[in-house]
C-alpha cells in the first residue's frame, strides 16, 4: 500500500512539472490583441489624471494609438473599475513610455506585462477555490489535484494561456462571495458580488440564484438583491453625470453583454422569446421554491447552484472564448466534492464538453486562432517564416484539407457536445442524484490527466504549425 502511495505521489509530482511547464510555455507563446486594447485604454487614465482630464477618460481612448505594430484602440467599452485595474497595473509601462518616448507594447516583455494581469487573480481564484473545497470536504479535499484539473483545463487555456483575458477578476470576487455565502457571513456575501458586478455582470448569474436558494421572504430576498447592485449602479451614475460621454455612444457600459443574452431566441406567439431569459428564470424558480437546504450541505448546494446559473447563459448565449474561465472553479469543485471512484466520471465529463466547446471555438472564433495569435510572442519569434499572411487560421487549415467539406458542421457538432455535455454534468454532479446509477471507471485518474494536457499540447501545436 506505501508502495502504491509513493508511486501515484511520483506519477503526480511530474504531471504538476508537466503542466507547470505547459502552461508556461503556452503563456509566452500566445497573445490574442484584445488585451493590448484594453491595457493601452487603462494606461491612457494615467494621460488623463496627469493632464487634469480624467472627466475625459472615456473621449481620449477614442481611437487611441495602442502601439506601433497594433494600431489604434476603437474605444473603451467597459464600466470604470476595469480600466482603473489595468491603470494600476500597467503603471511600470505607462513609465517607460513617459521616459523613453517609445511604445511598450511593441516589445515582448512589455506584452508579457501586460498579458500578465490575470496572475495574481488566479493564485486568489486558487487559494479561494482550496478554501471552499475543505469547506466542503474538510481535509478529504485532494488540493493536487484541484490544482492539476484547473491547470489542464480547456477553461484555462483558451481564456488565460492563449487569449491572456481578464474576467479572472470579476470571478475572484464571485468566489470570495460564494466562500462567504457557505460561511453564513451574508454581509460578506453581498459586498463581495456587490464588488464583482462592479466588473462584469456574469456575477448575478450566481448572485441572484444563491438568494433564492436561502431567502423565501420576499422583503429580505429583495433587499440583499438591491444591496448586491449598489457598487455596479454607483458606477453607473458616475459614469453618466461626470464622465464626458464617448460620441461612440453608450457602448462603453457593461461591454456588449445584453447583445449577446438576447441574441438567441425562439419563436413564441407574440413573436420571439429570450431563451436565455426563460432558462435562468427556470433556474431561478427553481432555486426560489426548492425547499430550503440542510445547513451541512450548503456547501455542495451553493456550489452547483452557481455552476447551474452560469451554465443556463453559456448553453443559451452566444459567449466570448474568454468568457469560458467563468465555469472552471465551479466544475473543479463539483467533480473534487464527491469519493475518489466518481470523480473519474466528472473529470471525464468535463473533458468531453471542453473539448467539446474548444472545437466549435476553433470554426466560430477563427479570427483568435490565427497566426496572429502567434507571430508577436516567443512563438513567433521562433516559428514564424514570414510569408504565412497572419489572418490564416486553424479553419482555414481545416477548410484546405477537407475540400468540399461544409466546416460549419464542425461548428455545429462541437456546440452540440458542449451543450450535451453541461446537461449531463448537471444530472451527475446534483446533490440528490443516485450515485450507483453510474458505472466504476476502469481508468486512472492521471491518465485522464494526460488526454486532458495532450488536448492542450494538440491545440497548440496546431496554432504553432500555422506559421510554419
Amino acid at each position: 500500500m506505501i508502495e502504491m502511495i509513493k508511486k501515484w505521489e511520483r506519477k503526480r509530482l511530474i504531471l504538476l512539472i508537466l503542466c507547470m511547464i505547459c502552461s508556461g510555455l503556452f503563456f509566452v507563446s500566445f497573445m490574442y490583441s484584445d488585451i493590448l486594447e484594453t491595457t493601452r485604454d487603462g494606461m491612457t487614465f494615467w494621460d488623463a489624471l496627469f493632464a487634469g482630464r480624467i472627466r475625459d477618460f472615456y473621449i481620449m481612448n477614442e481611437d487611441v494609438v495602442i502601439s506601433s505594430r497594433f494600431g489604434t484602440s476603437g474605444a473603451a467599452i467597459y464600466d470604470f473599475p476595469v480600466y482603473f485595474v489595468f491603470a494600476v497595473w500597467n503603471f511600470p509601462l505607462w513609465l517607460y513610455e513617459h521616459f523613453s518616448g517609445e511604445y511598450a507594447l511593441d516589445r515582448l516583455l512589455g506584452v508579457l506585462w501586460a498579458k500578465s494581469i490575470s496572475l495574481p487573480f488566479l493564485a486568489g481564484i486558487n487559494l479561494v477555490m482550496i478554501k471552499i473545497g475543505k469547506q466542503i470536504k474538510g481535509t478529504e479535499y485532494d488540493v493536487d489535484l484541484s490544482i492539476l484539473m484547473f491547470g489542464s483545463s480547456v477553461l484555462l487555456f483558451v481564456p488565460v494561456l492563449v487569449m491572456g483575458q481578464y474576467d479572472a477578476f470579476c470571478l475572484l470576487f464571485i468566489l470570495l462571495g460564494v466562500d462567504a455565502y457557505i460561511s453564513g457571513r451574508q454581509k460578506q456575501f453581498i459586498v463581495w458580488f456587490a464588488v464583482a458586478a462592479a466588473f462584469k455582470l456574469f456575477a448575478f448569474f450566481v448572485f441572484i440564484p444563491l438568494v433564492l436558494l436561502k431567502e423565501k421572504k420576499l422583503i429580505r430576498m429583495f433587499a440583499k438583491l438591491g444591496a448586491g447592485c449598489l457598487f455596479l449602479a454607483f458606477w453607473k451614475i458616475v459614469q453618466k453625470f461626470f464622465f464626458v460621454v464617448s460620441d461612440r455612444g453608450t457602448d462603453y457600459v457593461s461591454g456588449h453583454l445584453l447583445t449577446f443574452i438576447f441574441q438567441s431566441q425562439t419563436g413564441m406567439v407574440y413573436g420571439t422569446s429570450s431563451i436565455f431569459v426563460a432558462v435562468f428564470l427556470l433556474v431561478c424558480m427553481y432555486c426560489y421554491f426548492k425547499a430550503p437546504v440542510k445547513e451541512e450541505e450548503t456547501g455542495i448546494w451553493a456550489i452547483y447552484v452557481s455552476f447551474m446559473g452560469l451554465a443556463s447563459f453559456f448553453v443559451t448565449s452566444l459567449t466570448h472564448p474568454q468568457w469560458s474561465l467563468l465555469l472552471l472553479p465551479f466544475t473543479v469543485l463539483l467533480v473534487l466534492c464527491r469519493s475518489q471512484e466518481e470523480r473519474k466520471t466528472g473529470m471525464w465529463i468535463s473533458t468531453i464538453f471542453s473539448t467539446g466547446l474548444l472545437l466549435a471555438e476553433f470554426i466560430y472564433y477563427y479570427w483568435v486562432f490565427n497566426v496572429k495569435t502567434s507571430v508577436y510572442t516567443l512563438a513567433g519569434k521562433l516559428f514564424y517564416n514570414e510569408k504565412t499572411d497572419i489572418g490564416y487560421s486553424i479553419r482555414n487549415s481545416i477548410e484546405n484539407k477537407l475540400v468540399g467539406f461544409d466546416i460549419n458542421y464542425l461548428n455545429l457538432i462541437g456546440g452540440g457536445i458542449f451543450v450535451g455535455g453541461i446537461l449531463f454534468f448537471l444530472y451527475w454532479a446534483h446533490p440528490d442524484t443516485g450515485r450507483a446509477k453510474f458505472a466504476r471507471l476502469e481508468c486512472s485518474v492521471e491518465s485522464i490527466l494526460i488526454v486532458r494536457e495532450l488536448v492542450l499540447i494538440g491545440s497548440a501545436g496546431l496554432l504553432i504549425a500555422l506559421m510554419l
